[in-house]
């Protein structure tokens, strides 16, 4: 079968969706499926006119199945809306719904609500990335058959262990975000939030691209300068996947203050890496995170959070005991060629 593949911008971003794109073309492929990668440009999800005719070409000349990733779905809105179907089926890869996107207006988030909303009742079928992202598009009032769930998978680290900590030079206490630096990650409450803890010793690392919103990096730099934590808080940058398996090596806990999740798949990362996770309820989190696993708070309440940062960093039994409960549920994860055998599963059930 020929599948064209269709993604906002570069397939190389590392973040969650890309990366969970660029697994599923490449196991795809492993299952004899002839995928053709059509990388659309300009600026999502408010597309630009080149990416709307670029979506209708795809559309018109595909000959099998487009998939396309639900970020690059509103270029395919116009043709969607004037039933300018080609020969083609398509799927809608869903992340999360676009108008839970933190940042935008009331005006922008009801508009592609709307849009998004009268896109996935016309697509052949949605695939989504957590059951909680199912239940969300259940407010669309879209047709529930359509909808199938394909949690992302995790590389494993073969014979790698992880079940106890790396041997510490001293008793800082390491915490590790990975995220990129936009307003739905929730960098600055978690900034405010170890405002509260400067008599703790402890040092955070922040891996995540710093030029996708460059006015809320600055904002999270001048949160840090603002408290003095300039030596305390490293904004580092993206990380390949050897150096940032590194970071995880040498954290003692993870932390992600995110005000929704479509599923979080670094906290995935994280938990089969063997590391306590401190993180929100926000979204799918609750439902990737068990209990055993990390300790959760409700999102936007930099209060909580604070304690809870303040408990773990100061009670090592507590992070011996969510390191185990991490590692166990980690190795229950499934890997990425079994996430790529259930995504085919979804591919022929329209067949």
């Amino acid at each position: 079968m020929i599948i064209d593949f269709v993604v906002p911008g570069s397939i190389h971003q590392l973040t969650g969706g890309y990366i969970y794109d660029k697994w599923i073309i490449e196991e795809l492929g492993r299952l004899s499926y002839q995928v053709h990668l059509h990388e659309l440009s300009g600026s999502f999800p408010f597309v630009s006119s080149v990416a709307k005719k670029e979506a209708s070409r795809i559309w018109k000349e595909s000959l099998g199945l487009i998939i396309a990733d639900g970020l690059a779905l509103p270029a395919f809105y116009s043709s969607l809306k004037n039933d300018n179907f080609g020969q083609a089926k398509i799927i809608a890869l869903v992340h999360h719904p676009l108008a839970l996107e933190t940042g935008l207006t009331l005006e922008e988030s009801d508009i592609l609500k709307k849009e998004e909303s009268a896109a996935l009742g016309k697509v052949d079928r949605i695939i989504v990335t957590s059951p909680n992202t199912a239940q969300e598009l259940l407010q669309y009032k879209l047709p529930f058959p359509k909808i199938g769930v394909v949690n992302p998978g995790v590389v494993k680290l073969g014979a790698r262990s992880f079940s106890e900590p790396p041997p510490k030079k001293s008793k800082t206490i390491e915490l590790l975000c990975v995220a990129s630096l936009v307003p739905r990650k929730g960098h600055l409450l978690l900034v405010e939030a170890l405002a509260e803890l400067k008599d703790l010793n402890w040092k955070l690392i922040c891996v995540g691209n710093l030029t996708r919103d460059p006015l809320y990096a600055q904002k999270i730099q001048n949160s840090i300068l603002k408290h003095q934590l300039e030596k305390r808080i490293c904004l580092v940058g993206e990380k390949k996947f050897s150096e940032l398996n590194q970071c995880y090596e040498e954290a003692d806990v993870f932390v992600l203050a995110s005000h929704y999740e479509g599923y979080g798949m670094v906290l995935s990362e994280a938990m089969v890496a063997g590391l306590p996770i401190v993180a929100t309820t926000g979204g799918a989190i609750k439902d990737t995170v068990p209990k055993e696993a990390g300790v959760l708070v409700p999102p936007g309440n930099s209060q909580e959070l604070a304690q809870v940062l303040r408990r773990i960093i100061c009670d090592q039994k507590l992070r011996e005991q969510l390191r185990e409960g991490a590692r166990q549920a980690g190795k229950a994860l499934s890997t990425w060629s079994e996430a790529g055998k259930l995504f085919a599963e979804e591919i022929e059930f329209l067949f």
